[in-house]
C-alpha cells in the first residue's frame, strides 16, 4: 500500500457482497482467507483465521504497511509458470518421461510423466477439478520424492527417516511399479481460474463413462483430458489408480473409496482398507476416521 507514513500501518477490511452467488456456497463457513506479501516463494502463503461469512458475504481484515503488496487467495495458487516449470524439471531428469497424450480443447497439452519400471502400473491424476490447486502441490511433492529432483523457491520440511531409507523405499517402489502421473487434468480450466470445470463448462469428474442414454462421456468435443488420459490408461492397463482432490468443507486428509463401481468387490475393499491403513503408518497427516461416508448407489457418486 502506498501513501502510507513510513513506520505505519492501516487496517482495511475486504467484503465480496455476492460470494453467496457462488456455484457452491456451502463451501463459505470456516473458510480462511490466504495471503502471501512474496509470490515466488510458494512457502509464503499464510491464513486468515479471522475471515468470516455472514448474510451471504465473505469479510476479512488485512493490516497493509507502507510500500507493501499483498495478494489475496481461495487456497495457496499453483500457476500455470510453475507448472511450466515442474514439467520442464521432470523432463530433465533422467529417470523420467515426459509425454503429452493430448490437447486440451484451447490446445494446452496435458503432460503425463512416467517413471519406475516395475510389472505393476499406478495411475496418478490430480487437479480435475482446476481450483483444488492443493493437488497440484501433491503432484509436486510426489514427483520430487520419487525423481530426485527440486524446485525453486520451496522449503522442504524434514524428513525424520534417514536419507538413505527414503531412497531404498524410492527405489523399491521404482522396481514394483511404472507410475504414470498427471499433475493437471484441467490445464484450460486453471489457467482461467475455474474451480470445477474445462472450457467447455465439463466437470471432468463426471466425463469418464456414459450414464445417461442422452450424455455421451467423455467426448473430444466435450472433455478431451479425460478421452485422452482414459485412452492411455487403456494402453497401459491400471493396478491402482489413485484421483487426487481437495475439499472445501472438510480439513482433514482422508481416502475415499470407489464403491458401487461395476468391478467393485469385497477384494478392493479390502485393498482400499489396507491402503488407507499403510497411508495413515506411515503419514500422520493422513487420518481414517474423517471423510466421505460410503456411497450406497452409483447416483450417490462425488461431484
Amino acid at each position: 500500500m502506498s501513501g502510507l507514513p513510513t513506520g505505519t500501518s492501516k487496517k482495511v477490511q475486504y467484503i465480496l457482497q455476492n460470494a453467496s452467488k457462488v456455484s457452491y456456497p456451502e463451501a463459505w463457513p470456516g473458510t480462511t482467507v490466504c495471503y502471501s506479501t512474496n509470490l515466488e516463494h510458494v512457502d509464503s502463503w499464510k491464513r486468515l483465521t479471522d475471515t468470516f461469512y455472514t448474510q451471504g458475504k465473505l469479510t476479512w481484515e488485512y493490516t497493509h504497511h507502507k510500500n507493501e503488496s499483498v495478494f489475496f487467495s481461495y487456497f495457496p495458487p499453483y500457476s500455470n509458470a510453475r507448472h511450466l516449470t515442474l514439467i520442464s524439471q521432470c523432463a530433465a531428469c533422467p529417470t523420467a518421461r515426459v509425454e503429452s497424450l493430448g490437447q486440451s480443447l484451447e490446445g494446452r497439452e496435458i503432460e503425463c510423466i512416467s517413471t519406475g519400471d516395475g510389472p505393476l502400473k499406478c495411475w496418478i491424476i490430480h487437479r480435475q477439478h482446476p481450483g483444488e490447486t492443493m493437488a497440484e502441490h501433491y503432484a509436486e511433492g510426489l514427483l520430487t520424492r520419487l525423481l530426485g529432483i527440486e524446485m525453486p523457491h520451496t522449503e522442504h520440511e524434514e524428513n525424520n527417516q534417514p536419507e538413505g531409507q527414503v531412497q531404498d523405499q524410492v527405489q523399491r517402489l521404482l522396481s514394483l511399479y511404472t507410475f504414470y502421473i498427471v499433475p493437471c487434468m484441467c490445464p484450460d480450466g486453471g489457467v482461467r481460474g475455474h474451480l470445477r470445470t474445462n472450457a467447455a463448462g465439463a466437470n471432468l469428474n463426471r466425463e469418464w463413462a456414459t450414464v445417461k442414454d442422452d450424455y455421451e462421456a467423455p467426448s473430444l468435443e466435450r472433455s478431451p483430458e479425460v478421452w485422452h488420459t482414459l485412452r492411455k490408461m487403456q494402453q497401459t492397463g491400471v493396478d491402482v489408480f489413485v484421483d487426487v482432490h481437495g475439499d472445501e468443507e472438510l480439513p482433514f486428509n482422508f481416502i475415499s473409496g470407489a464403491e458401487h463401481v461395476p468391478n467393485w468387490s469385497k477384494r478392493l475393499e479390502t485393498l482400499h482398507g489396507a491402503f488407507t491403513a499403510a497411508y495413515t503408518r506411515a503419514n500422520s497427516d493422513m487420518q481414517p476416521h474423517i471423510g466421505y461416508p460410503p456411497m450406497e448407489s452409483p447416483e450417490q457418486a462425488l461431484p
